[in-house]
């Protein structure tokens, strides 16, 4: 877990901050990044953190993501994205893995 995910996943006086949701996707340095809006914080706050950090904290809400939530723009990416062994690990609808 980075750094920057700690802190937004920190408890605070009772309250957890968590993932609202996860809104896109990019390659950057040679690795795949989501765009992530945090429970609590406004929209303009939102943070790109590592798939791989992502498919290990929040798997549900990465393979629905990946299902219906990629923008049209971004799907060239989803074959490489679909090959990580991290993402073939995921648990999908009815709790099989994907493979």
């Amino acid at each position: 877990m980075t750094p920057e995910l700690l802190a937004h996943a920190s408890y605070t006086s009772a309250r957890r901050y968590g993932v609202e949701r996860i809104v896109d996707l990019r390659e950057a340095n040679k690795r795949f990044e989501v765009l992530v809006e945090w429970e609590g914080y406004d929209k303009s706050e939102a943070t790109w953190e590592p798939l791989t950090v992502m498919c290990e904290d929040v798997p549900g809400l990465v393979r629905q993501f990946l299902e219906s939530g990629v923008p049209d723009t971004k799907k060239k990416l989803l074959p490489s994205v679909l090959k990580l062994p991290v993402i073939r690990g995921l648990p999908q609808k009815g709790g099989s893995v994907v493979s």
